[in-house]
């Protein structure tokens, strides 16, 4: 009977032993859980974030893209403009000195003041159209200049959200 009751007591201290270290680690398992599901929420709310961020960002492009496509429109345009009056004062110079070669009496003193003033005018309007070229190309320089910086702003963020999937998917 003793031998019987020294069993029990054993078996008692076993069960006992084996209940308290289980305690342990049933807490140490919540805390691993926990510990898991904050880095899930941390995970979660960057790449909700950056999503966030690469939607603002999706939009200004598509704007800043419009915005480079009519400054395109303006440059192309305004180069067009210098070509035609560079093309009607040669057109005019030309016709000067096809007047000027003949002789033509009262009609050529008549026409070369007109053709010099029409030269003139052509000039004026080409120096203009110059100006709103040189305009235009600035502003399509501003424009591009501003769509790479939203491009590198995409890239960015783009390495960020990647970067946070990797650490999601690996565990880090």
């Amino acid at each position: 009977m003793r031998r019987w009751l020294l069993c029990v007591v054993g078996l008692l201290v076993l069960v006992t032993i084996a209940v308290g270290q289980t305690a342990p680690t049933d807490s140490q398992t919540l805390q691993a859980i926990l510990t898991e599901i904050r880095q899930l929420r941390h995970d979660l709310q960057a790449t909700t974030m950056a999503s966030e961020r690469m939607q603002i960002a999706l939009y200004r492009l598509q704007r800043q893209e419009e915005a480079v496509v009519r400054a395109t429109q303006r440059a192309s345009e305004s180069r067009s403009q210098v070509t035609h009056f560079r093309s009607v004062k040669s057109d005019l110079m030309t016709q000067l000195q096809t007047v000027e070669d003949k002789e033509l009496g009262q009609i050529r003193e008549h026409m070369i003041p007109v053709l010099k003033l029409e030269i003139e005018k052509a000039a004026a309007q080409e120096q203009n159209a110059q100006e709103e070229d040189i305009e235009a190309q600035d502003q399509l320089r501003t424009e591009q200049t501003k769509l790479q910086a939203l491009q590198d702003l995409l890239d960015q963020l783009d390495k960020s959200l990647e970067q946070t999937i990797r650490r999601s998917t690996t565990g880090n």
